[in-house]
């Protein structure tokens, strides 16, 4: 049930925004060993965002995941922030990054809970 979610001041056309979702949900997948059939993207481009009290690109991303761990998030941690700098062309110190791994039973997929 990965679910990430990319919030960023820069602009993408559509072609862009399609590959950038292709791409992360790819790359999900993978680092997570999830099948893509089960990840979820949504990225929201053209946000008012600042950073520093600059508006030079930046980036917000949610990374939610049914027993994420703390290694789990270490490893991914500077992957994810160079996935998102080189896809989207913004600095690695112009990126946050929030994970979340909530319990089973607060998460639900097609009207039921996990757990």
């Amino acid at each position: 049930m990965p679910l990430c979610c990319i919030q960023t001041n820069t602009k993408l056309d559509a072609t862009e925004m399609e590959a950038a979702h292709g791409g992360l949900s790819e790359w999900v997948s993978r680092q997570l060993g999830k099948s893509k059939d089960c990840v979820m993207t949504q990225i929201e481009a053209e946000r008012s965002m600042s950073f520093g009290d600059s508006f030079e690109p930046c980036a917000f991303c949610q990374m939610t995941s049914l027993g994420l761990d703390d290694d789990q998030i270490n490893a991914l941690s500077g992957k994810l922030s160079r996935f998102i700098a080189e896809t989207f062309t913004i600095e690695e110190s112009r990126i946050y990054i929030q994970f979340e791994a909530p319990p089973r039973s607060r998460f639900a997929w097609n009207g039921q809970p996990f757990g």
